[in-house]
């Protein structure tokens, strides 16, 4: 290849084609050339071309006045244009392509290529990689998410540290007393609408009862238990479920009423009406009713109930005796009880009785006392 000049020299591409017009001669009337020769090796002489420069390593260039290019490579400056195959670098993502889109392409892009499927709003609903033949399902994973806001989505056995969550409703019932409409469906008498959020480790849920202003409601869940209340400018509903103890409030105007229930009482009343025992006894000094239910677990105490008798007769003309459970623990008591029978006057019968039962005496068989009734029934109340 040769290129011809005049004064000054500037290659910016060479291409091999017809020799162009020659230029002015110079000073002294003679006319320089440029040449241009490829090779492999660094003298130029294995691979050595004026015209093909495939997979040559070296380029040599030399001027003269001569047209024609020179093949001895002797003539030739030769310098180095490929140089040896460089380190290995880092490997780049595992990724060929990547795109997404609401419907699978039929067309298997190449191995390792992306597609994420999304619905109309753009979310996410499944991933896809291609092994190069087919798309093959993946699970969407992370150890690590940072994001700024979720919007519907479903997690499915997720543990979240740290987190607060605020769930917001709307007219959701705040009793369990119902109400049947005329048309057969079930109505709750009372809704509200607020937020309900988990933080702290407690659950709150506050907001308004429907169709008020001024009548609020809020209720926690957490480590100190249980409260709920419903509260207007002058009433007050509430209750609290803390380390086994049941308290509950309600307030009309300026008066407040309060109580507490626990298991021992909660107990007690879950006796009341039961039978604690039966049978028939005078009862004399060797009789001794022994209770079912102890007269300290009681809510008020026994009712002892009297059955008329007479001459080897007993009928259903009843008298009934509170025994107060104000009894010392391991005091024995007596107590005189007056009774009244139709067509018998009026008589009495001496007791005697512990926490666990009652025990009679002589006198209720003796003389005026002579059996007119006897002791049939005991009832915890």
């Amino acid at each position: 290849m040769v290129v011809k000049a005049l004064e000054t020299i500037t290659l910016a591409r060479v291409d091999d084609g017809k020799v162009g017009v020659p230029g002015k001669a110079g000073a002294d009337g003679k006319t320089p050339y440029f040449h241009i020769a490829y090779a492999t090796s660094a003298n130029g002489s294995s691979g050595f071309s004026t015209t093909d420069s495939v997979s040559k390593t070296y380029i040599g260039q030399y001027t003269d006045f001569v047209q024609a290019d020179s093949t001895d490579p002797t003539r030739y400056a030769w310098t180095l244009i490929k140089g040896e195959k460089g380190d290995t670098g880092p490997s780049g993502k595992d990724i060929t392509s990547y795109d997404s889109g609401m419907v699978l392409p039929d067309t298997v892009a190449p191995k390792n290529s992306q597609f994420w499927v999304v619905d109309k709003d753009g979310i996410v609903t499944a991933f896809y990689k291609s092994d190069g033949t087919k798309w093959v399902s993946q699970e969407i994973s992370a150890s690590t998410i940072n994001a700024a806001t979720f919007n519907g989505l479903e997690f499915n056995g997720v543990n979240f540290n740290g987190s607060n969550f605020v769930s917001r409703f709307t007219s959701k019932p705040l009793e369990d007393s119902r109400l049947t409409a005329d048309d057969g469906h079930t109505e709750y008498i009372d809704k509200g609408t607020g937020t309900a959020k988990l933080a702290n480790g407690y659950l709150t849920i506050e907001g308004t009862v429907d169709g008020s202003s001024t009548q609020t409601f809020h209720v926690e869940i957490g480590p100190s238990g249980i409260s709920s209340e419903i509260r207007d400018t002058n009433t007050l509903v509430a209750g609290s479920l803390s380390k086994g103890v049941l308290t509950l409030a309600y307030k009309d105007g300026a008066t407040l009423y309060q109580g507490t229930i626990d298991a021992q009482i909660a107990s007690q009343i879950d006796n009341v009406g039961t039978l604690a025992w039966s049978g028939a006894l005078y009862p004399s000094a060797s009789d001794r009713a022994i209770c079912s239910i102890p007269l300290n677990q009681t809510r008020t105490g026994w009712l002892i109930r009297w059955s008329y008798y007479a001459k080897g007769n007993q009928n259903n003309y009843y008298n009934y005796t509170l025994l107060p459970n104000i009894v010392n623990q391991g005091k024995i008591n007596n107590l005189y009880v007056t009774i009244s029978m139709p067509g018998l006057g009026t008589f009495f019968k001496r007791l005697w009785w512990d926490n666990t039962g009652i025990t009679g005496s002589a006198d209720n068989v003796a003389g005026s006392q002579a059996p007119h009734a006897v002791m049939d029934a005991i009832f915890a109340v």
